[in-house]
């Protein structure tokens, strides 16, 4: 059985420009269905995902993913006639309180309704229409997170901004089936509370929360402690409260003006986007990650003890929060914990596709999965057309990859900032090897110049270290047994005392890391870089980043990855077997 499996809402923003025309910019972020992409899932494997933004270039589309589709087909070598059934991560239903021609009744029928997605279908091949299956959102997510697992049973925690009404679920999952506990509402929303700060720091909703989980390690929790008390409130079992929902008021939905004058009252004026962060911007982040942190350990903690669970699956845009994962792995509560790495809504598109195999389809494999290499790959072909349409840099192709290696070792050594492109690209937000930013981790002023030149980003945001499997608790506290939570840069650990000053550009201000693992036999290539850095340095980790600049998607193909190159201040790019520099490069 081939299922593909899809996410994202493709009017979404439009109806709500139609509706609200003159809302701030950031304001039509506050949308449900970003994070369109399409998955695919055969009887034998994930054969292919990838998120639209890769094709399209606009980060986080949700516009219906027409060119991920195609992709998925030809990275099979299946034709539309080959899929039984297209699963949607998304199950709206028309709710009896809905008055006709009201602005819920409007969007229902123009953007929620299932008919809608299924229409997109039809329009794009003949006879898919028919094959349409929706799922509920948080069902997909679940599905994502346990079926990849490799666990027979666990306890499912899907945290997000919402789905179709619920914003929390808990479930467990034993053999195929999944059994939801219990569902937390929109009002509950864990996501929407640290969405709206992020909007009140000056940030863009529902793209940019993992700047504040990076810059609250910069601030005081306690400064705003009893504050917090206003924003979110901790009750018997496994309840919560967020009382700083409820201050918006119906038609405040769209922008959360509500929450945000409570945010005001008890924190000052919001942060203007590109003004200077101040020491208060600090100490309110560290607060709403402290809140985000409590409250998930609350219910953690409660159907931990209920369900006996000893396992974790995790899903939903809260479990790309990487601190709060490590946390939870530090605490010890569970003796083994699964992230899936596309864990917001893109991964939606994967857990629809899992859920209706395992539906309609066999059970699933109980395997864990590896890494989520799926996405379209650099082959020898594409890498030459494109580097011939160039006259702007120099390339050269190593028959002998060992030595390609030595020279891209030798570079990263020598303080180089060099782009790494191989194979086929990573599904979901992070690089893992395969469209990756490289450099020398063990100077501050790497992390400077690759903020300031390369990625043009905020100075106070982090980069990630890559170590081989086998050193990563040696420079990294890292329980023994639990190595295997770190492939997927999903969990911070600690950077050994010993190792801080030679790993400066990857150790957060509170000696914190969101360290990627990597595996020989899953990424024999970057492995082998790794290595032959330690040869020159004696040190196996390098800052790895994604390879793209900023406002842009990570990279997918041989000319989107030049055109980067080109336009950068990195100093080289290896892409397949090939080395290449600017055209006026002095090496």
């Amino acid at each position: 059985m081939n299922v593909i499996g899809i996410s994202g809402l493709d009017n979404s923003v439009a109806f709500k420009r139609r509706e609200f025309p003159h809302l701030d910019r950031r304001d039509y972020r506050i949308a449900q269905g970003f994070d369109a992409a399409a998955a695919l899932v055969t009887d034998e494997e994930v054969a292919a995902a990838v998120a639209e933004e890769r094709f399209t270039g606009e980060k986080s589309t949700g516009a219906f993913p027409r060119n991920a589709i195609r992709y998925c087909l030809e990275a099979a070598g299946l034709e539309p006639g080959d899929v039984d059934h297209i699963a949607h991560g998304f199950a709206f239903m028309p709710m009896p309180f809905y008055e006709a021609g009201s602005l819920e009744q409007r969007r229902y029928d123009e953007v929620y309704a299932p008919e809608v997605t299924a229409r997109r279908t039809e329009d794009m091949f003949s006879g898919w229409g028919s094959r349409f299956v929706s799922v509920p959102h948080h069902i997909a997510h679940a599905a994502s997170a346990f079926y990849l697992s490799g666990f027979d049973d666990a306890l499912i925690v899907v945290a997000d901004g919402m789905g179709e009404l619920e914003s929390l679920t808990v479930a467990v999952g034993e053999g195929d089936a999944i059994r939801v506990l219990r569902r937390y509402s929109i009002r509950q929303s864990l996501g929407i509370l640290y969405s709206v700060f992020t909007l009140y720091l000056g940030f863009e909703m529902m793209m940019d929360e993992y700047k504040v989980m990076g810059l609250a390690p910069y601030g005081d929790p306690g400064r705003y402690r009893e504050e917090m008390r206003q924003v979110i409130t901790l009750g018997d079992g496994a309840s919560y409260q967020v009382p700083l929902l409820a201050h918006n008021a119906p038609e405040e939905w769209e922008t959360h003006r509500g929450a945000l004058r409570v945010l005001v009252e008890l924190f000052g004026q919001p942060r203007v986007p590109g003004d200077a962060i101040e020491d208060r911007h600090r100490d309110v982040a560290a607060a709403v990650q402290a809140g985000l942190e409590a409250a998930v350990f609350h219910v953690l903690e409660h159907f931990q003890q209920a369900s006996g669970a000893r396992r974790l699956c995790m899903a939903g845009g809260v479990a790309l929060n990487c601190t709060v994962n490590g946390l939870i792995a530090d605490q010890g509560m569970f003796d083994d914990i699964f992230v899936q790495p596309a864990a917001a809504d893109d991964g939606s598109a994967l857990g629809a596709a899992l859920h209706v195999h395992r539906t309609f389809g066999r059970g699933e494999r109980r395997t864990r999965m590896k890494m989520p290499y799926w996405g379209p790959d650099l082959t020898e072909d594409a890498i030459q057309s494109a580097l011939q349409a160039r006259r702007d840099i120099t390339a050269r192709r190593y028959d002998d990859v060992g030595e390609l290696i030595r020279l891209a070792a030798e570079r990263l050594a020598a303080g180089q900032v060099v782009a790494w492109a191989q194979g086929r690209l990573e599904f979901g937000p992070r690089a893992l090897g395969n469209r990756s930013i490289l450099g020398d981790p063990r100077d501050a002023k790497m992390r400077d110049h690759i903020n300031e030149l390369i990625k043009q980003r905020e100075e106070f945001r982090p980069f990630a270290p890559a170590v081989p499997l086998e050193s990563a608790s040696e420079y990294f506290e890292i329980a023994e047994g639990k190595e295997r939570y770190y492939p997927h840069m999903l969990f911070v650990a600690q950077t050994r005392p010993e190792h801080r000053n030679r790993l400066a550009a990857v150790t957060h201000v509170d000696g914190s890391a969101r360290l990627q693992t990597v595996d020989e036999e899953e990424n024999p290539r970057f492995w082998a870089l790794l290595k032959q850095f330690e040869q020159i340095t004696n040190l196996p980790v390098l800052l790895n980043t994604s390879f793209n600049l900023r406002g842009q998607p990570i990279v997918r193909d041989p000319v989107g990855a030049l055109e980067t190159f080109v336009v950068s201040n990195l100093d080289a790019l290896v892409i397949g077997d090939y080395l290449v520099t600017q055209a006026n490069a002095t090496r």
